[in-house]
């Protein structure tokens, strides 16, 4: 008899029900699942069918589609959100930007901007001030389309139990170690005096940058506030609802996004590996905290390294080449001495997704989709040109 009926179990498909929900909390596993199991939402992946039977849906009918054809239109209709997400980040960027401050110019504020460039110029408060504010709308504008397009359970749009402490710390030794690797190639180049450029001008060697309350506005907002905000776009409701093809896919799908979203040539390897640490930091340790200390920590190494650049009341107190080996050598030792701890230990931490579908034929489907590949297409021309002039 039990055999009878694992035997008829094995002919139905259900979609939800194959998805490992065990990496997290039951009050997430269970928001989630509601979520998913609702037939109106356009963005769910849950398809259901027994082979041996037509199935009727109320609100579908019969169901005939194959479980290709449903998980071809669910990644269709995720990555398009997320298309016209980037390409409001965009447009915030380049144009809104500039016509805000062209109408602030205009009324008689100190700030300008050229329109070919991505700089900004005139009094240190104003260019402060536009760059908090322009850096804050490119990524809260497209957070709030996600979030009210998705309609994703705030527990689950956003992980918030800590399921692994020590895997908080794990992950930010590993942040120190990808740290200092990302910032090899541009640590002894010119283009670190650049950012803070700006806070320089006009001042003389003796007086510290942590003087200038400008600069001071302008760090606290790019080392603390700003790294939240980028998780809670890249690591929020799209994350969630990638999940439903396995982490792995969701890992890959925003990484590459937020690497984009860089449009730089010279940054994209580092927010690229940065993303990556931080999503897989999320869910072994259960809450998107990890994936913010993770963002924080490489904000404030690559901060440190520029003011090591700049500011010779810095460089007085530690030297680049011994900040870069002490940071690398904390995170190695954190690291190793965790995985000594634990290697006994076996525990699944990423949620896998049962393939109806090749792997490659996913992503296939999530790259081609328009407008994604559209606006991927030119962040990426962006970054060239740039590079290029």
């Amino acid at each position: 008899m039990k055999d009878k009926i694992n035997a008829t179990n094995s002919s139905v498909i259900s979609v939800i029900d194959e998805f490992d929900y065990s990496t997290q909390n039951e009050a997430y596993n269970e928001k989630f699942r509601q979520w998913r199991s609702n037939k109106n939402n356009p963005f769910a992946f849950n398809y259901k069918k027994d082979l041996k039977e037509t199935v009727f849906s109320d609100s579908k009918g019969f169901v005939n589609t194959t479980v290709a054809e449903a998980e071809k239109q669910t990644v269709t209709g995720i990555m398009q959100i997320l298309g016209v997400a980037m390409l409001l980040a965009v447009f915030m960027d380049s144009f809104f930007s500039r016509l805000l401050i062209l109408i602030l110019d205009t009324i008689g504020v100190d700030i300008h901007c050229d329109f070919f460039t991505n700089a900004f110029y005139g009094g240190g408060s104003e260019v402060v001030g536009m760059t908090v504010l322009n850096s804050f709308l490119c990524i809260l504008t497209p957070m709030i389309y996600l979030h009210y397009k998705l309609k994703l359970p705030f527990r689950v749009e956003v992980m918030s139990k800590v399921n692994s402490s020590s895997e908080v710390l794990n992950s930010i030794a590993l942040t120190l170690m990808a740290c200092t690797v990302v910032c090899l190639p541009t640590a002894y180049s010119g283009e670190s005096h650049d950012i803070y450029e700006f806070f320089m001008t006009g001042q003389s060697d003796d007086i510290s940058l942590w003087e200038q309350s400008d600069f001071m506005l302008f760090f606290v907002f790019n080392i603390l506030i700003l790294p939240i905000f980028s998780e809670l776009l890249f690591r929020g409701a799209i994350f969630a609802a990638l999940r439903q093809f396995g982490d792995i896919f969701a890992i890959i799908i925003s990484s590459l996004t937020a690497c984009l979203m860089t449009r730089d040539l010279t940054e994209m390897p580092a927010a690229l590996l940065i993303s990556v640490v931080a999503a897989i930091g999320m869910l072994r340790s259960g809450t998107i905290i990890t994936a913010f200390f993770v963002r924080i920590i490489h904000r404030m190494y690559s901060a440190a390294l520029m003011l090591l650049s700049v500011d010779s009341t810095v460089q007085s107190l530690v030297n680049r080449n011994t900040f870069m080996l002490a940071a690398f050598i904390a995170g190695a030792v954190v690291f190793c001495a965790l995985y000594l701890v634990r290697r006994s230990k076996k525990q699944n931490y990423l949620s896998f997704y049962k393939p109806h579908t090749s792997s490659l034929r996913r992503y296939g489907t999530a790259l081609a989709s328009f407008p994604f590949s559209l606006i991927a297409g030119i962040c990426v021309l962006e970054a060239v040109l740039e590079l290029l002039v």
